[in-house]
């Protein structure tokens, strides 16, 4: 029995805390016993469903002078935690549990991993960190790939890991008729939806100045943003949206548990990021056959390869993005030529069981 022990720094449930339950998840129960060092909240609720055993920890930030006495007694509790349960490797799930995790495997004397999925890291994280030090530095794409090596991370401990969408959950024939119904009853409408968190990180602004005069020309052009965030930013949307939110043409929905209804019920998905590590919305579109619009950032180039399962826009470029989203809006043959492909390179560059597959890869190898 291999034994781990994760660490993650935010109790709350986003992109990054799926793709690590869905690792987890494909580890085979009569081979490895999690253990999970995590804030109380709805992550370590979802990880107690895997048969996984929970440290409730708060971790508190890394070399700030007023926490110096409480980094050294969380290090101390990980340390004492891998001990009692014969931890084979430490893992940090995020940038900010790394300093954790990489000492707390020099004192138990096991290898540390480290994932890089925050969106929002720099290279002067990487040391600061000590993510360098770290004996694998799992990254979503060649872009995070290639900051952490310029940081300073050995090239051979640097892994490309990108994200593995579940194609069960998320493919071309997820049912979206009761939400289009809902949202955009008109025939020949167009239903453009950005869905996921809402925030200035993703850019929700940036495409309601791209699509706001696509509307006014086009009366069939319909948009969803269906997702949660900080109120006074969605309220600032609202406001600059007015005109077309009495007609429903303009909509915001809350999150939703299936979330493969929402792509399934839109025309378009638009993706308009400042910065994504990876872009798991994206994939995840994709694999339900849309066309998608995104910014190029993450791992949206790798995705699109070259731009034959979706159209890739520099971040920021208002014009770029309003001049895509008006050809794929006109055009019905290019959605359905991008369907077929997004899909398509979903099932075979970027499945879950692929990731879980080289994850498991991964671990062995360090654990041997």
């Amino acid at each position: 029995m291999i034994r781990p022990i994760l660490l993650i720094h935010r109790a709350g449930w986003g992109g990054a805390e799926q793709t690590l339950l869905d690792l987890i998840e494909g580890l085979p129960t009569d081979q490895w016993q999690v253990t999970a060092a995590v804030p109380d909240g709805p992550f370590s609720e979802k990880l107690a469903g895997l048969q996984t055993n929970i440290e409730s920890i708060r971790f508190p930030a890394w070399r700030k002078m007023r926490d110096l006495i409480r980094n050294r007694l969380c290090l101390r509790s990980i340390t004492r935690l891998a001990g009692r349960v014969s931890a084979r490797v430490v893992i940090a799930g995020d940038f900010r549990t790394a300093p954790y995790a990489v000492q707390a495997a020099v004192n138990r004397g096991c290898p540390s991993l480290v994932f890089i999925q925050d969106s929002t890291i720099r290279q002067r994280h990487i040391k600061a960190y000590r993510v360098h030090r770290a004996d694998r530095v799992l990254c979503p794409s060649n872009r995070q790939l290639q900051h952490a090596i310029l940081a300073g991370v050995d090239p051979p401990r640097a892994i490309l890991l990108p994200v593995g969408i579940d194609t069960k959950r998320f493919n071309p024939h997820v049912d979206g008729s009761r939400l289009r119904n809902q949202w955009m009853p008109c025939q020949d409408a167009v239903l453009v939806g950005c869905i996921g968190s809402i925030s200035p990180l993703k850019g929700q602004d940036l495409l309601l100045e791209a699509m706001l005069p696509l509307m006014r020309e086009d009366k069939r052009i319909g948009l969803i943003f269906a997702g949660s965030g900080k109120n006074s930013f969605i309220e600032n949307l609202k406001g600059r949206a007015s005109e077309f939110l009495s007609s429903n043409r303009i909509r915001f929905v809350d999150w939703m548990e299936d979330i493969g209804a929402a792509y399934a019920a839109v025309d378009v998905v638009a993706v308009p990021s400042r910065s994504e590590s990876f872009s798991r919305v994206t994939a995840e579109a994709m694999a339900c056959g849309k066309a998608v619009v995104a910014t190029q950032t993450g791992a949206v180039e790798e995705l699109f390869d070259r731009d034959r399962c979706g159209i890739s826009v520099p971040v920021g470029d208002i014009s770029a993005l309003r001049e895509s989203l008006t050809h794929l809006v006109n055009d019905a043959e290019m959605r359905m030529r991008l369907r077929h492909a997004a899909s398509e390179q979903i099932v075979h560059h970027f499945s879950l069981a692929k990731s879980q597959q080289q994850f498991r890869e991964v671990l062995q190898s360090v654990c041997d």
